[in-house]
């Protein structure tokens, strides 16, 4: 479980560092999104790190630095 999660933080962290690309960020931002919920939604995730990954994304959202 702990290398699932690893995993899940990873591709995460991905998704959240191609947001800051001015490539397609509507695009983009989604598939952050999604990489979250369902990492959530499987457990890989706790609801502590579901919060952090969402509000880093709703900064970059915003265009505030997260």
């Amino acid at each position: 479980m702990r290398r699932r999660t690893d995993t899940a933080r990873r591709m995460i962290e991905k998704a959240l560092a191609d947001c800051v690309t001015p490539i397609l960020p509507a695009y983009v931002h989604g598939w952050a999104e999604a990489c979250i919920e369902m990492a959530y939604a499987q457990g890989d995730v706790d609801e502590w790190h579901y919060d952090h990954y969402t509000r880093r994304l709703n900064a970059m959202r915003q265009g505030v630095a997260a």
